[in-house]
This record gives C-alpha cells, sequence and structure tokens, in this order.
C-alpha cells in the first residue's frame, strides 16, 4: 500500500470514529438539556416518543465511552507503529489529568476545597465523579496499558483489553457491596460508588471505554474493517442476541459456574444490555459511513471535539444558568416543546463555539483551544 493510499484509509477509519462520537455528544447534549427542564408531568413511558426518547438517552453515555477508547487506543497504535508510542502515552498522560482537572474546576466553590477539612458534607456535590474525570483516569490507565504493551503482539493486546473490561463489569457487584468502598471519605468513594453527583464511578463505566480500545485496534490492524459486510453483520448480530437473549446467556453460564456475580448479571443486567445497544450503532454507522461524502463536514468537526462541548454545555446547564439567575425558571418546568426548543438553542450554541474555535486555528496557523 502506497504512502497515499495508506493515509487515506486512515483518514476514513478516524472518520468513522469521529461519526459515532459526534451522534454521542449531540444526543448528550440534548438530552441533558430536556431532563433538566422538562416537567415531571410529561415524563410517561407510556408515551411513545418519551419511551424512544429515553431510550435512546440511556445509550449516549455508553456509546461515548466507547467510543473514546476507540479512538484513543487507534492513535496510539497509529503512533506506535511509527515509533512515537511514548510521546503518545505522554499526550495521554497529561490529557488524562487535564480532564480530571477540570472536571473539578467546572463546579468549584472556593469554600468547599478551602476549608479544612475538606467540607464535603455541605457540598458532596463539589467531589461527585463526572464524564470528565472518568474518562480521564480512562486516558491515564490505556496510556500506561498500551505503552506497556506495545511491542505485544496486536491479538493479545486486543484480548487484553477485552478480559480487563470484562473484569470492570463483571466485578462491578463486588465494588458496589464492598465495606471498605462505603467506609473511604467522599472524594475517593466517589470514584467507586455511586454518590450524590456521581453517575460515572470507574467500575463499571471504564468497561465500556477498554471495550471500545478493543476494537480501535481493530479498526487500526485491518485496513477498511468497519466498512467490510462482515464486520457490519457481526456487530449487529452480536448486539440484536444481546439485546434479545442477554438474560438468558447468564442465566446458562450461573449453571455452569454458579458464581454469585454472574446471578447479579442475570438478574439486573443493565452494562451488557446497554453494550449490546453500542455494538448495534457501531455496526449502524458501518453502514452510513458507506455515504461518507454525503455527510457534512460540521459533523466531523464536531466529533473531533467531543469533550470541548461536553465542557461547554456543562458550563451553560449548570453554571451559567445559575450566573445569570434562571436556572430556577427552566429547571424541570418546561413544556415537551420548550425543553426541545432549549435543547436546540444550546447545541446551536456550542456548534458555533466549536466553528469558531475552527476559525481561530485556521487564522492563527495553531490551536487556540485543544480538547478532543
Amino acid at each position: 500500500m502506497d504512502e497515499n493510499t495508506l493515509q487515506q484509509t486512515n483518514k476514513n477509519r478516524i472518520l468513522y470514529i469521529d461519526l459515532i462520537r459526534a451522534y454521542a455528544i449531540l444526543m448528550m447534549v440534548q438530552g441533558h438539556t430536556i431532563d433538566l427542564t422538562i416537567d415531571p408531568v410529561f415524563r410517561d413511558p407510556s408515551n411513545i416518543i418519551y419511551f424512544i426518547w429515553d431510550f435512546l438517552r440511556g445509550t449516549t453515555a455508553p456509546i461515548f465511552f466507547f467510543s473514546s477508547g476507540t479512538i484513543f487506543s487507534y492513535l496510539f497504535r497509529r503512533a506506535a507503529v511509527k515509533n512515537e508510542a511514548l510521546t503518545r502515552m505522554k499526550k495521554g498522560v497529561k490529557r488524562g489529568a487535564t480532564l480530571i482537572l477540570l472536571g473539578y474546576l467546572i463546579v468549584f466553590r472556593p469554600e468547599a476545597w478551602f476549608s479544612i477539612p475538606l467540607n464535603w458534607v455541605e457540598y458532596p456535590y463539589q467531589f461527585a465523579v463526572s464524564v470528565l474525570q472518568c474518562i480521564g483516569f480512562g486516558l491515564l490507565f490505556l496510556s500506561v496499558i498500551l505503552y506497556m504493551l506495545k511491542n505485544v503482539h496486536q491479538y493479545i493486546n486486543i484480548g487484553i483489553l477485552i478480559l480487563l473490561a470484562s473484569c470492570f463489569f463483571l466485578f462491578f457487584p463486588d465494588i458496589e457491596s464492598s465495606e471498605w468502598v462505603a467506609n473511604l471519605v467522599l472524594p475517593i468513594k466517589a470514584y467507586f460508588y455511586l454518590t450524590k453527583g456521581t453517575f460515572f464511578p470507574l467500575v463499571p463505566w471504564l468497561g465500556y471505554m477498554f471495550y471500545g480500545a478493543a476494537l480501535g485496534l481493530v479498526l487500526h490492524n485491518r485496513d477498511g474493517i468497519h466498512t467490510s459486510r462482515y464486520f457490519i453483520m457481526g456487530f449487529l448480530a452480536a448486539g440484536l442476541i444481546g439485546h434479545f437473549f442477554s438474560k438468558e446467556i447468564f442465566t446458562f453460564l450461573y449453571g455452569i459456574i454458579s458464581w454469585d456475580n454472574i446471578k447479579y448479571l442475570m438478574e439486573f443486567d443493565n452494562l451488557y444490555y446497554r453494550l449490546s445497544h453500542v455494538l448495534i450503532f457501531v455496526g449502524i454507522f458501518s453502514i452510513i459511513s458507506y455515504a461518507e461524502k454525503y455527510i457534512p463536514k460540521l459533523v466531523y468537526l464536531i466529533g473531533r471535539n467531543t469533550l470541548l462541548i461536553y465542557i461547554a454545555q456543562s458550563l451553560i446547564l449548570y453554571s451559567l444558568t445559575r450566573y445569570l439567575g434562571f436556572y430556577n425558571d427552566i429547571y424541570a418546568c418546561l413544556s415537551p416543546y420548550q425543553a426541545v426548543l432549549a435543547a436546540l438553542m444550546v447545541e446551536l450554541i456550542i456548534v458555533g463555539f466549536v466553528i469558531l474555535i475552527e476559525k481561530l486555528n485556521k487564522k492563527y496557523g495553531k490551536t487556540i483551544i485543544k480538547l478532543k
């Protein structure tokens, strides 16, 4: 394969990942906005429109974590082939640390952090773990693991990542019920436990990121595999089997292994159930990628700036509205039409911001803000 063909192949694969990431972040922004603003009286699961919206919203975070792992491992492996693994690892560690810091800065209140001892009783949300901290630690872990495995056969690496991802899911019941985690101080416990404001503890959410990282290595190792009919059919089939038969699969496994963690997944499985939806979307976007030349470049630009967009929407929804004094005017009191309009407004503001940043980057010939 000549250099031009290789560059085009790499570009196509990255565009495919960016397409998935764009969908995930736009769904996340509208989901957060509508969830924040809609009046509870309209949360009616028997309404087909609300049911579909709620179902799709439930798939957003798993897709977001999954695609974050995919793009990171793909870019890491591409750097490793060029003997730039160490540089990429340092970038990953720096990016991870930055995201962790930003996760706290977004909700920062001096009275919580500058008291002795830390005032987490009165301000528990200051120490909650958001998507940013969780993905930040995911980048730290993946940077070190992929660097350590850079000279190992890639199929073995894929297997290791899948094994680690499975551990995040399978040992989740142990973490959730462990006394030592429950007794930790809040700033640390929030990384392992569902506390006030924490919806993304490292276990199990990094499982999605590690499964995505395994896909990133597959995409790098096999040219054009994401457009292969076997790839598409395989992901769609695996996703549909997981959606309809995950409970039966874990019941069968429990009959063989009799492990309580398998029983937990059998009775309360939501992790692999949502993973099955991620796999379906991976297959769907593989089909959509056939029409790549008809997809607006703006979509890919959004996909390349997912973390920047996430930070912007967090600032708008949870900080700016309070600062300007109209948070209580929109919180849980809008009609569905008003909530949808609010979501569109937030997305337009954020997309406009991304376009502005991109134009400034081109104008000055350097990256003004780099947080992908």
